[in-house]
């Protein structure tokens, strides 16, 4: 059975048009990169990763549909739960909190010329206990 199935793509035809010129994402052939990603990702031996279409194409679109820069970062993804798992356990908004409030973690005021909200990340700032 597919993953895929029941998946409908929501983007608006603006935003599709957008997508195909800027992550070189094409309605003929999404559902083909995500099928050949979850088939690569699933012959890792000891990953278990989710599968499920919204997910993978999260990761092709942050890299414009690459399969071998999508691949390295899912691979990443997870070696980084395993490494760290403290960082992912019982994740919720109070465990970031200190973040926000030292402002290490900020969303801008105003959005991106596109309309995009901006969130700035401040290493520097941010204390890790």
């Amino acid at each position: 059975m597919s993953k895929d199935k029941g998946y409908k793509c929501s983007l608006c035809p603006e935003t599709l048009e957008r997508a195909k010129k800027e992550l070189n994402e094409h309605e003929e052939t999404r559902l083909m990169e995500v099928n050949i990603l979850r088939k690569r990702i699933k012959n890792v031996p000891g990953l278990t990763p989710r599968t499920d279409t919204i997910f993978l194409l999260s990761f092709l679109r942050g890299h414009r549909f690459d399969q071998e820069k999508t691949f390295k970062l899912i691979k990443q993804y997870y070696q980084i739960r395993v490494d760290k798992p403290e960082i992912f356990a019982d994740l919720k908004p109070t465990r970031v909190r200190h973040a926000i409030e030292t402002k290490g973690l900020q969303v801008l005021r105003h959005r991106d010329a596109l309309g995009r909200r901006v969130i700035v990340f401040r290493t520097r700032e941010y204390a890790h206990e």
